[in-house]
């Protein structure tokens, strides 16, 4: 029953405990609300003329000032709870002294006080739980469970309603008083047991000392359009109450009779309201979203308070008359609190939580009394000017409610501006534009007497862009430069032929001190002396690699002979290096002769990964297509496919012709590297191939088919994309379906599972990049990755406003729920269920989509359940191990097993006994070194610096830039070392860019660790 029930609401595991605290709690508010309600509203009109009613409005709105100010400045002091609390039982002690004064004496000035007192407690008890929530759920959730929030308070509403007469019958009006403070004390009891218990940290989004003053808020145009919806809500809600009491007053004389009347209404309206707020709001708004729900409100009033102005203005102000005016009031309540009110809620969430909690105040505080006191002079005007008529109040009902319509539409269109605005990252501060939104030459021009050598080149190359940089302006930056800025502008002297620079430039050659400026000014120098400069004066020198770039580029070529006779001798040699210089010299040169591409043949085949990365790159510029078919061969080693595909991607049509005749012949990973660089290419016709093959593929292929056209630029329409996401929702529930019957402690394959929803999400992604605004799509696909629930959520909401109504609901359901929120929810089932469960949906799948890693891991638990080895083999076995162990180092933490599990072959094994150095201070070095067991120190000189143990990592600096070993690290005890060398670690990162973040957080906590001794022992 409880699991029909969560499902009819529409609730999800991790949520059905919050809601039924809330629940729990806002009952209790409710019962509170609904007592004050009744007895201030039934001794009010009793005592008082219904001409007095706007002046109580008036007097309401000064009261929530007052309180507003106070509660402004207990913001500033106290936590979110205690405010809560605290706030709650003074209100609650309020109560309690209305309920003795009345006792005392029944004056008139503490009736009026007490019936002005409603709002206030209304209002500053509901602000608090809506905080509450906002704080509990994000702006996903809001859409769903907002709604839900107030049912509470509604179930309360009808209880008291429906038995109200008893209770009236049995304490009499002004005890019910008692009941209503005592109702309240209930409700903060209940959520000072009960919060804690839930795990949330309810101070994250605490706010900071300083609010943000009223006059800056009303600014922006999202808070003052969310403020001018507040007047509208107001101004109707009063002119409805003022219209149903005035005839309510007339048809029900007396105190009891009264009470009993309102307390009927409101509890059939309410009873109205729950069942359309617990079974209809959340779905409609969810369904419909913002766009629809927002403004449905305002349109029911429209046509409520029209028909009733028809019929009073042309039939009578009798008999039917009223119950098209009960109609109408019926309709405020129920359809603002069961849809607007969540809905409403709804537009904070884009805020940042400070400027959120600064508005809710604002709106219910002053801005709504403000547009209380608005409807109060209002009311005054008309019922001076109407004669006891109330038609001409209903026809201002109408207008209201039409502009309240228009002001609707214009909100919800920044709302959707303000989502996207909360998932862009991208931003530009402090730089002065010009009239076409471009950033001033005058401004660049001061950038390049910069400090920072990054702003001096981005200012350069953007002056240079537009004309701005003359041939006699790099001379002179040349001389007070830094050395990457002289560099930069020594390859532009070269570009341009600036033959005056030619006496600068000269003296660097020699005289330098850095050697990147050294080698490129030997090469701008070839360029401008020609074959007047002897280049073979520096071949036996630090400059050798410089000169053979600048005599092969721009040498006599009758001189060129020997340099490549040298090229040849450096080929040849053992040392990797030469070899790598070799394939350098032949990139930077740009030469293209037979006798060059016969090197680069050799240079290709090396086994020195980094000198075939060189050569691969020599084949970009210029193209050698001679050399396509060796290129393509090597794409599947992973060291050499990042720049592989980087390379093929320039030979677009030929490497389209090469696929159409031999793809199907190559392996799937020299498949997946062509796709790569067919998508990268974005020759239309290989982005042809590319879709033809995603519509024949059944799996296998599928994914990298998707990703290179997401990512090449191409566009369809997204009717033909629908297959393709009912194929994403077909995979999903199969996955999900798993998870939930895959107890936890077959931990593998529910991680692999796991990853195979996270896979899918970013599939989904790439659908929407093809057929939506592909920015805005990778923005949400950016937020989504987020571990922040926050973040997702915002991203999602996002999406919501960007897509079709057919899109969001082929695609926001399979983005929705994250992997890890997937339990198992079933008993574990025996043994041979579960491996006939295990084989029938992912060892015998049809759909591919599972992928190896998966079936790895399926195999895997077989195993397990079976108690033995039976389908593994040992290097299989090895495999698993090694991805646990990577799996507990910190810059692997966030990266996949199925990427892990490529990893896992290229690690080489090492191992150390007491005292074996195993990298020394001043040696180059570029391998990063895993810890397995064991235990190291490292050292710098003769100090010790730091003691390494399990699942930690070193020689990070270098692998990311070999140089000379920074210290000596040196086994203490037996120690087993994983090893990773630059080249496969550089292609991963390319690929997985968290791992670089998580060499930074060591490098940051080294760096942390090495400042903190440094200030101890100067201490």
């Amino acid at each position: 029953m409880t699991v029909q029930l969560t499902k009819a609401l529409g609730l999800r595991p991790n949520e059905t405990r919050r809601i039924g605290v809330v629940f729990l709690a806002s009952f209790f508010l409710g019962a509170s609300l609904m007592f004050f309600y009744t007895a201030s509203n039934a001794i009010f009109l009793t005592a008082f003329s219904i001409s007095t009613l706007p002046y109580m409005y008036i007097t309401n709105a000064v009261f929530v000032i007052l309180f507003g100010v106070v509660y402004a400045q207990l913001e500033k002091r106290l936590s979110f709870l205690r405010l809560l609390y605290g706030f709650n039982v003074m209100l609650a002690l309020t109560i309690l002294g209305f309920w003795f004064g009345l006792h005392m004496a029944r004056g008139a000035v503490i009736i009026f006080v007490l019936m002005t007192w409603f709002r206030l407690l209304f209002i500053f008890t509901t602000l608090s739980l809506w905080e509450l929530a906002s704080r509990m759920f994000d702006v996903r959730q809001a859409k769903r469970l907002f709604a839900l929030v107030g049912l509470g308070i509604m179930s309360a509403f009808i209880v008291g309603g429906l038995s109200m007469s008893a209770i009236t019958q049995w304490v009499g009006t002004v005890n019910l008083l008692l009941i209503s403070a005592g109702s309240l004390l209930v409700y903060v009891a209940i959520l000072a047991r009960e919060l804690p218990k839930l795990g949330i940290n309810f101070e994250k989004k605490a706010r900071t000392s300083q609010n943000t003053p009223f006059v800056q808020l009303v600014k922006d145009r999202y808070v003052l359009l969310i403020l001018t919806l507040k007047t509208f809500t107001v101004i109707i809600a009063y002119l409805v109450e003022f219209i149903f009491y005035a005839l309510a007053r007339q048809l029900y004389p007396g105190e009891k009779a009264l009470a009993d009347f309102l307390a009927l209404f409101m509890a059939g309206s309410t009873l109205i309201m729950v069942l359309i707020t617990a079974f209809l709001s959340g779905r409609y708004i969810s369904r419909f979203g913002i766009r629809v729900a927002l403004p449905t409100f305002p349109l029911i009033m429209i046509l409520t308070a029209l028909t009733a102005a028809v019929y009073g203005s042309f039939i009578s102000i009798q008999g039917a008359f009223f119950a098209l005016i009960a109609a109408i009031m019926f309709s405020n309540q129920v359809f603002e609190k069961s849809i607007y009110n969540p809905t409403s809620a709804v537009l904070y969430q884009p805020m940042p939580p400070q400027t959120r909690a600064n508005v809710r105040v604002a709106v219910e505080g002053w801005f709504g009394s403000v547009a209380l006191i608005a409807s109060g002079l209002l009311l005054l005007i008309f019922d001076s000017l109407s004669k006891d008529n109330l038609t001409p109040f209903v026809w201002l009902l109408v207008v209201v409610s039409a502009l309240f319509m228009a002001i609707t539409v214009l909100t919800y269109r920044e709302y959707a501006a303000q989502l996207r605005a909360a998932i862009t990252t991208r931003f530009l501060n402090g730089v002065r534009l010009d009239d076409a939104g471009q950033p001033g030459a005058e401004w660049l021009h001061s950038q390049l007497q910069s400090e920072h050598p990054g702003a001096i080149s981005a200012a350069f190359a953007y002056l240079e862009r537009i004309g701005e940089i003359p041939d006699d302006m790099l001379v002179t930056l040349l001389r007070s430069a830094a050395p990457e800025i002289q560099v930069m502008l020594l390859e532009r002297i070269e570009h341009r032929r600036y033959y005056p620079a030619l006496p600068h430039i000269l003296p660097l050659i020699t005289r330098g001190l850095n050697l990147t400026v050294r080698e490129q000014a030997l090469i701008t120098a070839a360029a401008l002396e020609g074959e007047h400069l002897n280049v073979g004066n520096f071949l036996r020198g630090d400059l050798q690699k410089a000169a053979l770039v600048g005599g092969l580029r721009y040498g006599d070529l009758r001189l060129q002979g020997p340099l490549v006779e040298q090229l040849h001798t450096l080929i040849r040699a053992d040392d990797p290096k030469s070899r790598r210089m070799a394939a350098q010299v032949i990139t930077q040169s740009k030469v293209n002769r037979g006798e060059i591409d016969a090197l680069l043949l050799t240079l290709l085949q090396d086994t020195d990964h980094e000198t075939a990365a060189e050569a691969i790159r020599a084949c970009a510029d210029p193209i050698r297509p001679e050399l396509l078919s060796t290129m393509i061969s090597r794409l599947d080693q992973m060291a050499l496919r990042g720049v592989l595909i980087q390379t093929l991607s320039l030979y677009g049509e030929r490497l389209l012709r090469q696929a159409l005749r031999d793809f199907s012949a190559y392996s799937p990973l020299i498949q997946r590297g062509m796709i790569q660089a067919l998508g990268r290419s974005g020759h239309p016709d290989a982005l042809a191939f590319l879709r033809a093959q995603m519509e024949r593929d059944q799996g296998s292929l599928y994914p990298q088919l998707l990703k290179a056209l997401s990512l090449s630029g191409y566009r369809e329409e997204e009717d033909s994309l629908f297959p393709f996401f009912e194929r994403e929702k077909t995979h999903s529930q199969t996955v999900t379906e798993l998870l939930k019957e895959m107890p936890k402690k077959h931990v593998f394959l529910r991680t692999a599972l796991q990853e195979l929803l996270r896979d899918s999400r970013d599939r989904v992604c790439s659908l929407l990049i093809l057929c939506a605004d592909p920015s805005k799509i990778r923005d949400v696909q950016h937020f989504l990755q987020q571990e922040q629930t926050e973040a997702r959520a915002t991203a999602l909401e996002a999406l919501d406003t960007m897509l079709s109504p057919r899109l969001k609901r082929a695609a926001l359901p399979l983005l929705e729920e994250t992997a890890e929120n997937i339990q198992p929810t079933l008993p574990e089932a025996p043994p041979e269920v579960q491996i006939e469960r295990i084989r029938s949906l992912i060892l015998d799948a049809q759909a591919s989509l599972m992928g190896e890693w998966v079936r790895f891991t399926a195999r895997y638990t077989l195993d397990q359940i079976r108690g033995h080895r039976g389908e593994l083999s040992a290097a299989m076995y090895t495999t698993i191990e090694r991805v646990i162990i990577l799996r507990s180092v910190s810059i692997f933490a966030r990266t996949p097993d199925s990427i892990l599990a490529e990893i896992a072959p290229m690690l080489t094994e090492r191992t150390a006994v007491p005292g074996d150095i195993v990298i020394r201070q001043g040696e180059i070095g570029d391998q990063l070194y895993i810890i397995v067991h064991g235990e190291v120190q490292v050292m710098i000189g003769a100090k010790v610096i730091n003691t390494l143990g399990d699942r930690s990592i070193f020689g990070e600096m270098a692998v990311l830039d070999p140089a000379p070993r920074t210290a000596t690290v040196t086994a203490l005890r037996h120690t087993q070392l994983f090893v990773l060398d630059q080249t496969t670690l550089y292609d991963l990162i390319s690929a997985r860019p968290e791992i670089l973040r998580g060499i930074m957080g060591v490098l940051v906590a080294r760096l942390r660790h090495q400042s903190g001794e440094m200030g101890r022992l100067e201490g």
